[in-house]
């Protein structure tokens, strides 16, 4: 199976390992941490980190698959990297079903998040979703779209024996790439399932070896590619398959690979999914991911772009008419996040946006711009009447135009902790607008 594209340089090179009292200095190649996986369970193979979760499913049908996505938070980065593992915290688990009717369970055996779309990709048994997670810290359901089929779009005469048939374990990238879980290719697919071609990896001996599991997209036209029973992550040329180097051992059975520039900052890491419970030498035979240091710039997340805009009022029987507008994004790290709400002669004015989560609801649709989401929840403190320490929590929903469907819920309160305004209600003017960037 394996993963989203991520752009960046890497390169493979000897490993050293200089220890002093207390810190480890890693170099490409080195594990940086083992990460536990409390409840993931037996056979599960699946990996990909948003930025700021963790995503496994949790294992135990046939080819590992399952239909309950568990998210975890990694845990602060080991002093010293290996056994036993540091516990990540579980934070919610969701039961994938069919969006089209809100029921039918989904089985999945890998995952791609895609930060474009605030979606993640998901396949198992030649099928490709893409599933909407909803809010991460909620459990609940989580619904997937199916896309395409990679055996039906691809060429016969491209497809090898057993590639792409039967309950093999996938992932497409949101620029394509989809690999059979134990199978000598790597397929490229255009995120509508228009195929694109093939490569086959091979050994420095410049042969196939076949076992590619896991994959992600380095610089300089490279894969890297998880062999699944060997321990091995390889390099290789990204057109022509040809071997590059070795770029790390792992200690288990190499499933799916993820990038992760933000837990190790300023370092980034590969991130190598185990699928049975922990390498020899674990006694508590711990489900895990190890994380391996890669080249700077390697796989630094697609920014999110994504964004509210907008404003209006709200008329209520007290305090009476609720006006506000407001810029902001999805990621509260890009700038700027505005948001200002009059009422009664009072006035709250955002200064940090602390939290923010973009959604997707079915029973919405934000119409044009297509965004991907429509339905902003955030967290901020400000001046509430000119005297800092306020908060205020809110969500926004866009329901197209011309506006009068869109709904604003919104709670401030002053510095004392004391609740200064709630108002829930359709715009009676104005509009909220979601832009995908």
């Amino acid at each position: 199976m394996f993963k989203k594209k991520i752009i960046g340089g890497v390169f493979g090179g000897a490993v050293t390992l200089l220890v002093s009292a207390t810190l480890v200095f890693a170099l490409v190649g080195d594990l940086l941490d083992t990460v536990g996986l409390p409840g993931n369970g037996d056979c599960s193979v699946a990996g990909t980190f948003t930025g700021t979760y963790y995503m496994t499913m949790k294992g135990g049908l046939p080819s590992c698959a399952g239909s309950t996505l568990q998210i975890y938070t990694p845990p602060a980065p080991d002093v010293l990297p290996g056994l036993p593992p540091d516990p990540a915290t579980l934070v919610s688990t969701k039961t994938i079903v069919d969006a089209a009717d809100g029921v039918t369970p989904v089985a999945i055996s890998a995952l791609a998040w895609d930060p474009s779309r605030n979606k993640v990709w998901g396949a198992y048994d030649d099928k490709v979703y893409l599933i909407n997670v909803g809010d991460p810290t909620l459990p609940g359901l989580a619904l997937a779209t199916f896309v395409f089929s990679p055996s039906a779009t691809a060429p016969a005469a491209e497809v090898d024996a057993g590639d792409l048939l039967g309950k093999l374990p996938g992932i497409v990238l949101v620029d394509g790439l989809y690999s059979p879980d134990v199978h000598c290719n790597v397929y490229n697919f255009a995120s509508d399932g228009t195929y694109l071609g093939k490569v086959t990896p091979e050994n420095a001996a410049g042969t196939k070896d076949c076992s590619v599991s896991g994959v992600v997209v380095g610089s300089a036209n490279s894969l890297y590619i998880g062999r699944n029973g060997t321990s091995e992550i390889r390099r290789v040329d990204k057109t022509t398959g040809s071997f590059v180097s070795s770029f790390a051992t792992t200690a288990g059975r190499v499933e799916d690979l993820t990038c992760d520039p933000v837990t190790y900052a300023p370092k980034e890491a590969i991130l190598a999914k185990d699928a049975y419970g922990g390498p020899v030498g674990d006694p508590a035979n711990t489900p895990l991911y190890e994380a391996f240091e890669v080249e700077p710039g390697t796989c630094p997340l697609e920014p999110v772009q994504l964004r509210m805009t907008g404003g209006g009022s709200v008329f209520t029987a007290n305090p009476g008419r609720v006006t506000h507008g407001f810029e902001l994004h999805c990621d509260a790290s890009n700038l700027p996040n505005r948001l200002e709400v009059n009422w009664g002669g009072n006035r709250f004015h955002l200064e940090s946006l602390t939290s923010a989560i973009c959604l997707d609801d079915p029973n919405l649709d934000e119409e044009q711009p297509v965004a991907g989401f429509d339905t902003y929840k955030g967290k901020g403190t400000g001046r509430y009447n000119g005297v800092s320490g306020a908060t205020a929590v809110w969500e926004f929903r866009d329901d197209g135009e011309p506006g009068t469907s869109d709904h604003v819920r919104l709670q401030i309160k002053d510095v004392n902790n004391v609740v200064v305004l709630t108002v829930s209600g359709f715009l009676d003017r104005g509009n909220h607008q979601a832009h995908p960037q």
